[in-house]
């Protein structure tokens, strides 16, 4: 056993007592940083699109990241689009579920899958929104698109919860191709499932990509 004196056993336990009230304060504050700091970039896209035609507009995470849980609200200009037909959201072991409240060129959607295979795939867009063009818009025209997050986003592993910043340049309109459905829509298939593309545009040498995955 080793004594030491009352008044150096005092400071002993005093610097024991602050070091450990200073870990966890740390393990307080540290969270809420980085919950306050942390924010995702995704970016808001869609090829051109023909008047008339089929605008599929995907918004993909910048960098590849897992998320479970999400709310956005979508908001497309009147003067280009036409009501949102649909809304789609993916995860890379398809276990996405979500509900979009589809109202005119707006709508709000949430979702989530609980592998967190949301944002997960690089070439994956967590979510697609399609409308159709008004045929009367001029080409060279740009079509607003503007997306909010309505709650934060959660990841899977630590909880981690995410601001969200949304970059969107609009639907160009011009000449080019316009997909309105694939069937199947998604999912695995058999080899030699026949796969119909509807759209406009096509000509006789239009030849899908075959080796995209």
């Amino acid at each position: 056993m080793v004594w030491c004196s009352e008044s150096r056993a005092r400071r002993v336990f005093e610097t024991a007592v602050l070091l450990r009230l200073c870990v966890t304060i740390g393990a307080l504050v540290l969270p809420s940083l980085q919950a306050a700091d942390s924010t995702i970039n995704a970016v808001v896209s869609c090829p051109t699109v023909p008047p008339g035609g089929t605008a599929q507009i995907t918004v993909t995470l910048a960098a590849p990241m897992s998320i479970t849980h999400g709310k956005f609200h979508i908001e497309l200009d009147p003067a280009v689009f036409g009501d949102i037909s649909a809304v789609q959201v993916f995860s890379a072991s398809g276990d996405q579920q979500g509900i979009a409240k589809l109202q005119g060129t707006q709508a709000d959607v949430v979702f989530n899958a609980l592998s967190g295979g949301i944002g997960l795939l690089p070439n994956l867009p967590v979510a697609e929104i399609t409308a159709p063009v008004l045929a009367t818009v001029r080409v060279g025209s740009i079509g607003s698109v503007t997306v909010q997050a309505t709650s934060l986003w959660r990841g899977e592993v630590s909880g981690q919860q995410y601001s969200m910043a949304f970059q969107s340049k609009g639907v160009p309109i011009g000449p080019g191709l316009s997909i309105q459905s694939v069937v199947p829509g998604g999912g695995p298939v058999p080899a030699g499932t026949l796969v119909q593309v509807n759209g406009q545009g096509f000509t006789s040498s239009t030849m899908p990509d075959a080796s995209y995955q």
